[in-house]
């Protein structure tokens, strides 16, 4: 399935996060809001992956909102 590109998904793909956890992130439709407001365990459980990982994109977000 193809991403299109927007503003609303920009923050997510300027990330410095592996390519494969911003496909992720695109995939599910997430902005940084949204995840933002979600729990490490959420994150992890909603995209499958290891909750460390769900920290990672977390605090790449927040490192990005400041």
């Amino acid at each position: 399935m193809a991403v299109v590109s927007t503003s609303r998904n920009h923050d997510i793909k300027s990330l410095n996060i592996p390519d494969v956890l911003i496909d992720l992130l695109l995939r599910h439709s997430l902005t940084r809001e949204r995840v933002l407001e979600m729990t490490s365990d959420e994150l992890a459980s909603l995209l499958g992956i290891d909750i460390d990982y769900a920290k990672l994109i977390q605090g790449s977000l927040r490192v990005l909102k400041n």
